[in-house]
């Protein structure tokens, strides 16, 4: 009887890789799509992403792609892939998360959503806790808020109105 070997090296006697590996933010989030390509596209288009990564099955369908912006990496997957996973299509539109992402100018990236199709959900406007922003959904469901600084805040002080933005 023959025994397989590996050709993987033992953890413990590899030098240490970086850790998070270079390109990768810390932090990225991997949101779910029907169609992934699709996405990809009109968020470049949309929000001025810009794709880095595609990466598609043997049938030649869109798997997996990487979005960055600015220093921001966001992450998109195919949806049915696993039974776990699901667009916001799946769930009739209610979603757990929403991505914050800063711009350099609101109303410039507004009327970019907007000609590309974004169902905006909060026009742009300046905020109490010193920012200017406003919100969007995608074809998808996926819900974002942009955002540009416009004053400063003390963080310390800082107490929501009574009266919160209404969200659709």
């Amino acid at each position: 009887m023959s025994t397989a070997t590996s050709s993987v090296t033992p953890a413990a006697s590899r030098p240490p890789l970086p850790n998070p590996p270079a390109g990768m933010p810390r932090i990225a989030p991997h949101l779910f799509y029907r169609d992934v390509a699709a996405a990809a596209d009109w968020l470049v288009e949309a929000f001025g992403f810009t794709c880095r990564l595609r990466i598609a099955d043997d049938s030649g369908l869109v798997v997996h792609a990487e979005l960055e912006v600015h220093d921001g990496l966001v992450m998109l997957g195919l949806a049915r892939e696993h039974a776990h996973w699901a667009s916001p299509l799946d769930l009739g539109g209610r979603m757990t998360h929403r991505l914050f992402i800063y711009v350099d100018d609101v109303d410039a990236h507004h009327a970019r959503a907007a000609a590309a199709g974004a169902r905006i959900t909060i026009a742009p406007g300046d905020q109490w806790h010193g920012e200017r922003v406003y919100e969007a959904v995608d074809p998808e469901g996926h819900r974002w808020k942009f955002a540009h600084p416009i004053f400063e805040v003390d963080q310390t002080e800082l107490k929501r109105p009574s009266t919160p933005l209404s969200h659709d």
